[in-house]
C-alpha cells in the first residue's frame, strides 16, 4: 500500500467556485462558453495532469473536447473523499455526453479509495486499471457495452466483473489473482493476447466455459492460469502460442471435442485433456448447487443469487427463477431477489434441461 507523504507529491490549482456546487445549466442547450470551466493541475512522481476547460462536479474532474462536444473524466478531487468509493460515473453533465474515462487520471488522483466503478453505456474507446497507478484497491467493475477495449493489471482484489452482452473480445485481465469466476456473453469471438495471464501462478480461475461461437485464442491468454479447467468449443480455428500456458505454467485441465483444433494443440503441446460430446444431448446440465441455500435479508435490500452448474460445460445454461411469495421477496429475470417486507419466500431456480434447485429467502 503507498502511502500518501511518502508516495504522492501533489499540485492542484483549482478555482474555489470549481470546489463548491457547479452551477447546472438552465438547458441542455447551454452553450460551451457558457459553462463553469476552470483550469486544473495535479501531478506525482508519475503522472501529470493539465486541462485548460475542467468541468469539476461532485468531486469529478471533466475535459470539454470542443470537437465532439463531449466529456472526459480525467480525475477525482481527493479532498472531497475521505472513505472508500463507489465511483458511479455519470452519462452527461451540464448537458454534455461523458464518452471517455481516464484509468491513470481517476485512480492515481483517489489515492487508492476506489473500490467499485460503475460505466454508463455513453463510454467507448479503451480503457485501462492498473494497480501500480492507484487502482489497487478495486474489487467490482461494471463495463459500459460500448467500450471496444478493456485492460485490467496487476489488481489483486479484483473478484468482480460483469463483461458487456455484446462484447466481441475478452478483453485482459493480467494477475488479477482474486478473479473466480467469469461468464463470457455469447457474442465473444476472439480470446485477446494475455487475456487472463498470470505471471506469478497465482490465478483463483477454477471453470471457464468458453461460448460456442469464440473462434480465435490468442497468444499466452491462459498462462499461469493452473487451476484452470477450461472448456473449448470445436468453433474455435486458431490458437496462438502458450495460449493454455506453458511448463509449470500450464492450465490444469482442457475440455474439448475430438479433433477439434483445441484437442489437436492439446497432444501437440503436451496440455492434459479431456474428451467432451459434441452432441448437445449429452452435455445438458445434470446439477444446480447454490452457494448459499438460505438467505436473510432485510426489507429494500437485494441480493443475486449464485448457482453453481454443473458440469460447467453444459450446454443450455439459462436459468429461470420464481419466489413462491412475491409480496414476501421478488426475484428478477437475471436472479436478483429484492426484499419486500417480512416473512419467508422459497425461490425456485430451474435450467432447460429441467433441473431444479430451491433458495429460502428470509426477510427480517
Amino acid at each position: 500500500m503507498r502511502t500518501l507523504l511518502k508516495k504522492y507529491l501533489l499540485f492542484a490549482v483549482i478555482s474555489v467556485a470549481a470546489i463548491g456546487v457547479l452551477r447546472l445549466p438552465v438547458s441542455a442547450e447551454e452553450t460551451a462558453s457558457e459553462l463553469p470551466f476552470v483550469k486544473y493541475e495535479w501531478s506525482n512522481e508519475d503522472t501529470n495532469i493539465s486541462i485548460e476547460q475542467a468541468l469539476v462536479w461532485q468531486g469529478m474532474v471533466f475535459e470539454y473536447h470542443k470537437m465532439t462536444d463531449t466529456l472526459s473524466l480525467e480525475a477525482l478531487v481527493s479532498e472531497q473523499y475521505k472513505d472508500t468509493i463507489r465511483l458511479d460515473v455519470p452519462s452527461e453533465v451540464c448537458g454534455k455526453p461523458v464518452t471517455e474515462i481516464d484509468g491513470y487520471g481517476i485512480f492515481d488522483t483517489a489515492y487508492g479509495r476506489i473500490t467499485e466503478l460503475n460505466m454508463p453505456d455513453t463510454i467507448t474507446g479503451n480503457f485501462v486499471a492498473d494497480g501500480e497507478h492507484g487502482a489497487y484497491s478495486l474489487k467490482k467493475v461494471t463495463l459500459s457495452k460500448n467500450l471496444d477495449s478493456w485492460t485490467f493489471m496487476e489488481i489483486t482484489g479484483l473478484s468482480e466483473i460483469r463483461i458487456p452482452e455484446n462484447a466481441v473480445s475478452t478483453g485482459r485481465f493480467q494477475n488479477c489473482g482474486k478473479l473466480k469466476k467469469i461468464v463470457l456473453p455469447d457474442t465473444v469471438k476472439t480470446v485477446s493476447s494475455c487475456a487472463f495471464q498470470s505471471t506469478d501462478g497465482k490465478s483463483a480461475l477454477k471453470e471457464m466455459l468458453l461460448p460456442e461461437g469464440v473462434t480465435k485464442i490468442e497468444e499466452r491468454a491462459f498462462w499461469g492460469c493452473r487451476k484452470l479447467k477450461l472448456y473449448v468449443p470445436a468453433s474455435v480455428k486458431k490458437i496462438g502460442k502458450q495460449a493454455f500456458g506453458s511448463g509449470s505454467g500450464k492450465i490444469k485441465l482442457l475440455y474439448c471435442v475430438k479433433n477439434s483444433a483445441a484437442h489437436k494443440y492439446a497432444k501437440k503441446n503436451k496440455i492434459p485433456y479431456k474428451l467432451v460430446s459434441k452432441k448437445v444431448s449429452q452435455r445438458k446440465v445434470t446439477d444446480l448447487a447454490p452457494v448459499k441455500k438460505k438467505l436473510t435479508l432485510k426489507a429494500g435490500e437485494t441480493c443475486a443469487l449464485q448457482i453453481t452448474i454443473k458440469p460447467f460445460y453444459a450446454k443450455g445454461q439459462s436459468l429461470t427463477y420464481q419466489s413462491g411469495k412475491k409480496s414476501v421477496a421478488k426475484v428478477s429475470k437475471s436472479g436478483v431477489v429484492t426484499a419486500r417486507k417480512k416473512g419467508k419466500a422459497v425461490v425456485t431456480i430451474k435450467a432447460k434441461s429441467g433441473v431444479k434447485t430451491k433458495v429460502t429467502v428470509v426477510v427480517q
